[in-house]
């Protein structure tokens, strides 16, 4: 789990003591964590104040490895191989080899354009899902074919965010957040 201001930390699923993975410099923080295959390595945002820009890490849970892999304005996601994320208002893909923890060579593919201010975006099972950052306050989830024809479009009362597929695609979750500061649902 993440407290962007104080880093990326680590819990057992059943609780206990709170372990940190990262310890961003002051005014810089760490959020977004995306765990691999086989549980031992996760991707996250690095973001520097210093420089204004952040970028996709990849980290051991041991600590052993800790490295830069891409600039990103958009968290990662890791499916089928690819590595989905943003830059400006352009989302991007490009080939990615969990068990090296490295994007494939060759450039980057263009996924979508005009994804103004960021937005949340998740893909499993060849399905992307996609809510622009000022959609989410109306709030509106579209998903797309691997075509990139709209499938459907839930709206919603609220402010939705967090948003994760299941593996086969089948099912979706996203957090809810409320009127009242605070609330989630």
């Amino acid at each position: 789990f993440c407290d962007p201001a104080t880093g990326l930390n680590r819990v057992a699923p059943s609780g206990g003591e709170v372990t940190a993975l990262t310890r961003p410099a002051e005014g810089d923080f760490h959020a977004m964590p995306w765990i691999l295959k086989g549980d031992r390595r996760l991707l996250y945002i690095a973001w520097s104040r210093k420089s204004e820009s952040s970028t996709i890490r990849i980290r051991s849970l041991d600590g052993d490895e800790d490295r830069e892999l891409v600039a990103t304005d958009m968290k990662p996601v890791v499916s089928a191989g690819r590595l989905y994320y943003g830059r400006g208002s352009t989302l991007l893909a490009r080939g990615f080899d969990e068990a090296a923890g490295a994007p494939e060579p060759g450039e980057a593919e263009i996924v979508a354009e005009g994804v103004d201010g960021g937005g949340e975006f998740t893909v499993a099972a060849g399905l992307l899902v996609f809510a622009p950052e000022a959609g989410r306050q109306g709030s509106r989830v579209t998903v797309y074919d691997r075509d990139g024809k709209t499938i459907e479009q839930i709206d919603a009362d609220g402010f939705l965010d967090d948003m994760t597929l299941a593996p086969d695609g089948r099912l979706a979750a996203v957090m809810k957040r409320s009127e009242t500061a605070g609330e989630q649902s």
